[in-house]
């Protein structure tokens, strides 16, 4: 079907129609296909008020200053460049390949598959939580915000900010941020949060101060969190009054650095500590799933917060042990740590012990020096260097305190080895 130039049709009425460099096109119906096709300035605003398109109006080239759409259907966006659009009220408008520095939506049914388009800010409000779904895929943006809309469905797209509020729907497939906050999703408590294939990047790439990319939860009331080979190694999780009933995770990679939990002091700031409720429901959602990786993970996480927690003046004890733990073998997840402390405990205490026997003042240091392999086994013959040893007071006590201390390195390093091995 032959597309008619808007601009040709409306040139014996543009003068009239331009008042304070602003064109206003109002109450007009266009029985015919139109398009905007040529490379053209728009250097004012322009307005389509109840404007009703019979077939569709296609904008496929072209700068803009300031386009308005209100109450205006039927719109297809597939080239130009616009310094601001603005869409309200409006129903099957589709954005597919242009550029924009600000976009922004209220109260529409849009579609975006922007395959090279890119957004410097993109704000969609809607006045009613439980209306539209919006579709945004193959986008690229600094910023996308979204507030007080039905839902949001978004896919293959890169964006360094993005922020929710008031969506009770979300499913994010294929997609890479900077920062993402989550205030107010889910509303209803049946509602699903999806997240597949979902990745976040550094906010900063500087070698002298690398930030993590960041995730904000805040008054999150869902039924289900489901997240399917997601990637979060570089990003930390900060949460305010989460409420989310179950986590689903499959084809795990790697799990947030850092979740905090986000409360008021007594001067009405915040404060982030580590959120050990949010470590140990992920832990039991892995139990059941019989995801032994994932269960050690969180296990570990959990401790790690529990232990900064809590203080020596209150739990001395709790804290050494936890202490002991975590330091040797990371509760039972490094056993390289615990490997490091035997060699590392095992040479100042060999020559100690060497030089409080007599043994030390007839022979060399250097000669006995592979002894050292002796010494490590902890059950090693107490006369370390023959019958000839001149054992004291000093070298029993040395020894039997690194037999002691070498006895539980190596049952802490072969914890650790057994991580996914326990039942």
């Amino acid at each position: 079907m032959e597309e008619y130039n808007l601009i040709e049709a409306l040139k014996g009425n543009i003068d009239h129609l331009i008042k304070n460099e602003i064109i206003i096109i109002q109450n007009e119906t266009f029985e015919k296909p139109y398009s905007i096709k040529k490379n053209d300035k728009f250097p004012y605003k322009i307005q389509l008020y109840n404007v009703t398109f019979r077939h569709k109006l296609r904008i496929l080239n072209g700068f803009f200053e300031q386009l308005q759409i209100v109450k205006t259907n039927h719109i297809q966006i597939k080239g130009g460049e616009f310094q601001f659009l603005e869409i309200t009220e409006s129903e099957g408008i589709e954005i597919k390949t242009c550029k924009i520095g600000l976009l922004k939506i209220q109260t529409s049914t849009i579609y975006i598959n922007g395959s090279t388009s890119s957004f410097n800010e993109i704000n969609i409000n809607g006045s009613n939580p439980k209306g539209i779904i919006h579709n945004i895929k193959n986008i690229s943006s600094k910023k996308l915000e979204v507030t007080g809309t039905g839902g949001l469905i978004l896919k293959n797209s890169n964006i360094d900010i993005l922020k929710l509020e008031r969506v009770p729907h979300l499913e994010i497939y294929n997609t890479e941020f900077k920062e993402l906050v989550l205030k107010n999703i889910g509303l209803h408590p049946q509602n699903t949060m999806n997240f597949t294939e979902v990745s976040f990047s550094r906010k900063s790439n500087n070698l002298s101060r690398r930030e993590l990319g960041e995730m904000f939860v805040s008054n999150t009331r869902i039924k289900n969190w489901r997240i399917k080979d997601c990637d979060f190694s570089k990003c930390g999780l900060t949460i305010n009054n989460k409420d989310v009933e179950r986590y689903e995770f499959i084809g795990f990679n790697q799990w947030f650095k850092k979740i905090y939990q986000e409360e008021e002091t007594d001067y009405k700031e915040t404060e982030k500590k580590e959120n050990i409720e949010s470590y140990r429901a992920l832990k039991k959602v892995a139990n059941v799933a019989n995801d032994k990786i994932s269960e050690v993970y969180f296990r570990s996480k959990e401790l790690n917060a529990y232990y900064k927690e809590i203080s020596f003046k209150k739990n001395f004890w709790t804290k050494i042990l936890l202490g002991l733990n975590k330091y040797t073998n990371n509760f039972g997840t490094e056993w390289g740590r615990a490997l490091g402390l035997i060699v590392i405990f095992a040479i100042p205490l060999y020559l100690l012990y060497f030089c409080s026997t007599g043994f030390a003042s007839d022979n060399s240091l250097y000669k006995h020096w592979g002894e050292i392999f002796l010494f490590i086994n902890p059950i090693h013959h107490i006369e370390l260097f023959g019958d000839e040893t001149g054992n004291t007071f000093w070298s029993y006590l040395i020894d039997i305190v690194h037999r002691i201390l070498n006895t539980y390195l190596y049952y802490q390093l072969i914890a650790a080895f057994r991580k996914y091995g326990k039942n």
